[in-house]
């Protein structure tokens, strides 16, 4: 897809890779229709950007904040759906409200606003619809089981809606993250202290969100059949797809019960 006057919905657009790939496409000559809730980091984006960003300050989790926003876009060439929360911690810990809030965001928005986008796509046989979920979607752990579940539910989703548009002129694309730097996700996560597993897994090994976005500009740019389908980043993370095979399941397994052995803890 040539990204020129294209329109373009992000989510999650005032932080991390949302931020990112807003600012990626806009330089590209895209027109980024911007998702978030808070409108002072949406300004601050619009001022930032190198092109057309047009802000729109809504909750996605609710109706009328995702008409708003698809009404901004009127029939948006493609939608990026990065918009996601956290919770850290057992599942016995996490309160009803925390485990609505995952799926709300997480599950619920990305399956309403492509709802909202596909007809229109479907109607003149183009689009491309991108879904970010997490390596944690392949292979799922404390402190973060709830949030992996809700990966996972993105991957599903993915998968399916790409063989239902299949040969309709329509691409779908998961994007599957690693360990991420620089994102607040984590922070209002809660539970995150200096020095966790969990610390050092996002602060140390974590990708830049620009790699992110550079990953998601690429799929848009230069679809194909293998490349449209899924992208890791980085690539090596991908790996973790493995972890659905039995066998190698139960390695991770065993893997999370020697490090409770050890530590006492897995946040």
């Amino acid at each position: 897809m040539e990204l020129t006057a294209r329109t373009v919905v992000v989510t999650g657009e005032s932080e991390g890779i949302g931020r990112a790939t807003a600012l990626q496409l806009a330089a590209c000559g895209a027109r980024v229709v911007a998702a978030a809730r808070s409108s002072e980091r949406l300004d601050e984006v619009v001022t930032e950007a190198e092109g057309e960003v047009v802000p729109v300050a809504v909750d996605l989790t609710t109706a009328d904040g995702r008409s708003e926003l698809l009404d901004a876009a009127k029939e948006p060439d493609a939608l990026v759906n990065v918009a996601g929360v956290a919770r850290l911690g057992p599942v016995t810990e996490l309160s009803d409200d925390d485990v609505r809030a995952l799926v709300a965001i997480n599950v619920v928005t990305v399956i309403e606003l492509t709802r909202g986008v596909l007809p229109s796509m479907l109607a003149r046989g183009s689009g491309h619809i991108v879904n970010v979920g997490s390596v944690l979607g392949y292979v799922a752990g404390p402190p973060l089981a709830v949030y992996s579940a809700t990966k996972s539910a993105v991957q599903g989703f993915t998968d399916g809606l790409r063989r239902e548009v299949l040969g309709r002129g329509i691409d779908v694309t998961l994007i599957t993250p690693g360990a991420v730097q620089g994102t607040a996700v984590l922070d209002r996560a809660g539970g995150v202290g200096p020095g966790t597993p969990v610390d050092v897994l996002f602060d140390v090994t974590g990708v830049r969100p620009e790699s992110v976005a550079a990953a998601i500009r690429e799929v848009l740019e230069h679809p194909s059949w293998l490349r449209a389908r899924a992208r890791s980043v980085p690539r090596v993370v991908g790996a973790t797809r493995l972890g659905t095979v039995p066998v190698l399941g139960r390695l991770v397994d065993e893997g999370t019960r020697l490090l409770r052995q050890r530590t006492g803890r897995l946040s």
